[in-house]
């Protein structure tokens, strides 16, 4: 149905526009309306609807994602990948906490981590109670990733400090 709706779609640098029929969509509200649809003209030349979306893509993780208008705080979403990262970082930090392990490096080899690797996620558990949150929450900026995370190389231990490094303000 939607489909005869549509006679083309543009994507443009900055919009995606949508140009729709309009005897079909008059036709698709009347039967949505429970109406019984009046006669078309699709033998005649009929100009189209033009109906303009503003976007940008970004480019999150590994992927493009088109944004629309409002959608930095519409569309959150939980991040997967950065709450694995941070699910790492607090189960080193328990294993650790319970003294079962002779040394870090051996911890780190218990979970198949290389030590300098396990060194770098534990940190991540020491991340603003505030950070934290807004990544369990699925709030946190678009920009906040774990690729981002395992790029910032020296992440301060204090909580402003790392709200300046992550330019989260």
């Amino acid at each position: 149905m939607i489909a005869a709706l549509v006679s083309r779609v543009d994507i443009r640098d900055g919009s995606i526009d949508v140009h729709l029929l309009p005897d079909q969509l008059q036709r698709a509200v009347q039967l949505w309306r429970g109406q019984t649809p009046g006669p078309t003209y699709g033998g005649q030349e009929q100009h189209s609807v033009l109906c303009s979306v503003p976007v940008r893509l970004r480019r999150i993780e590994k992927s493009g994602r088109l944004m629309l208008p409002g959608a930095d705080q519409a569309a959150r979403q939980l991040n997967v990948p950065l709450l694995k990262l941070l699910a790492r970082a607090h189960q080193l930090q328990s294993m650790l906490m319970t003294k079962r392990h002779a040394s870090f490096d051996e911890l780190a080899r218990k979970v198949g981590l290389a030590p300098k690797r396990a060194a770098w996620i534990l940190r991540l558990s020491w991340l603003a109670p505030s950070i934290t949150e807004a990544i369990l929450n699925g709030k946190q900026p678009a920009q906040l990733t774990a690729d981002r995370l395992v790029r910032t190389s020296r992440l301060p231990i204090d909580w402003r400090e790392q709200h300046a490094t992550l330019d989260l303000r």
